[in-house]
C-alpha cells in the first residue's frame, strides 16, 4: 500500500525550515568549536567569531527557506488556518519551558562564576533547543490533527489512514 503524498501550505513547511535553519548552524559552530578550528593564539578558543557567522547563517537561512517556500506557494502565504495558529501557541508554550530551564542553569552558572564562554555557549544551546522545541510540537501538532478522524485536507481529500466510510468526497 503506498501513501499518497498531498502538497503542503506554507504553514506546515515552515517549522521544518526553522528546525533546518536553526540546528545545521548550530550543528556547523558546535563543530567548529569542540574539534579545535576556531583556536587563537596560545591554543585558546575562540568563540566569538564561529558565534557571529553562525549568528548570521541562522537569519540567512531563515529568510532563504521562507522566501523559497513563499515563491513555491504565494497563494497560501499568510493565510493561516485556525489550527495552525493553535499549534504555534502549543510550541511557544514548550518552547518557553525550556527556555526557561536554559536561563536558569545560565544564571546560576553565572553565580558561580563560570567561565563566561560557557555561559553563552549554555544559553545559545537553550535558544536552540526551545526553538527545536516550539518547532516539533507544532509539527507533532499538524500531524495529529491532519490524521484525526473526520479531517478533510484542503484538497477534499480524507487522510489515507482513514476508513473509506469516514471520507467525505
Amino acid at each position: 500500500m503506498t501513501r499518497q503524498m498531498t502538497p503542503r501550505s506554507f504553514e506546515q513547511w515552515s517549522p521544518w525550515a526553522v528546525v533546518l535553519s536553526v540546528v545545521l548552524p548550530y550543528g556547523w559552530y558546535v563543530v567548529t568549536v569542540t574539534s579545535g578550528e576556531a583556536s587563537g593564539a596560545g591554543g585558546e578558543v575562540t568563540y566569538r567569531q564561529p558565534m557571529a557567522v553562525m549568528v548570521v547563517a541562522m537569519v540567512v537561512l531563515l529568510a532563504a527557506t521562507h522566501a523559497v517556500l513563499a515563491a513555491t506557494s504565494p497563494r497560501q502565504v499568510g493565510r493561516r488556518r485556525k489550527d495552525d495558529m493553535r499549534h504555534a501557541r502549543q510550541g511557544r508554550s514548550a518552547a518557553a519551558f525550556v527556555l526557561a530551564g536554559g536561563a536558569v542553569t545560565t544564571v546560576a552558572m553565572a553565580m558561580a562564576h563560570a567561565d563566561p564562554a560557557w555561559i553563552g555557549n549554555v544559553a545559545l544551546a537553550g535558544l536552540v533547543v526551545s526553538e527545536v522545541t516550539a518547532q516539533a510540537v507544532r509539527i507533532v501538532q499538524d500531524r495529529r490533527a491532519s490524521s484525526a478522524p473526520g479531517t478533510v485536507r484542503e484538497d477534499g481529500t480524507a487522510p489515507a489512514s482513514l476508513p473509506a466510510s469516514g471520507r467525505s468526497a
